[in-house]
């Protein structure tokens, strides 16, 4: 689900390419502040006339880049299955980048300074604080207390320099009563 076309078709090409498009879906769509599902195509919205709602524990995997809407954290939480995973990637502010240069596993990580590019995109970033994470702000959200493992919270910039988050949880069983 995206609200771009281009992202939409993109992954319907892959997941056809790799041989599971029996086994994806995708839609033109975007959620509103409730979590209820908007399509953006006239076929998706004549098919029902209630926003649908996702049922808990639909996905094995959510993925969600570049996009930033706090007010979905909670039913983020209820969509993901149990011992499924959630893979964020968003802008982040007022984070020190590592001080080595090096790559890791496609993030380009490079040294922050008055000089660096990443001084030079800082304008190109989302403005205002509710566009941007804050260091450790997910890990709160989707750390222990709320049944999931953080395996992954790190910051990495874009090739271009701009400063972004790498995070990986997975979410726990639930224990046997």
């Amino acid at each position: 689900m995206d609200n771009w076309k281009g992202a939409v078709k993109r992954a319907s090409g892959a997941a056809a390419a790799y041989g599971v498009a029996d086994r994806v879906s995708v839609c033109l769509a975007h959620f509103d502040a409730d979590g209820a599902l908007i399509p953006l195509t006239k076929a998706e919205s004549a098919s029902s006339n209630a926003a649908p709602r996702l049922p808990s524990g639909t996905f094995q995997l959510l993925l969600c880049v570049r996009f930033l809407e706090r007010a979905l954290f909670p039913r983020m939480r209820d969509w993901i299955a149990p011992g499924g995973y959630l893979l964020l990637s968003t802008f982040i502010k007022d984070t020190p980048l590592p001080a080595e240069v090096r790559l890791v596993r496609g993030w380009v990580l490079v040294r922050a300074s008055a000089h660096s590019r990443a001084a030079q995109v800082e304008a190109q970033y989302p403005s205002g604080d509710e566009h941007v994470l804050r260091a450790g702000e997910l890990a709160a959200c989707f750390g222990t207390a709320q049944g999931f493992v953080v395996l992954r919270d790190e910051v990495a910039a874009l090739a271009d320099g701009r400063r972004v988050t790498a995070f990986l949880a997975r979410k726990c069983e639930p224990f046997a009563q």
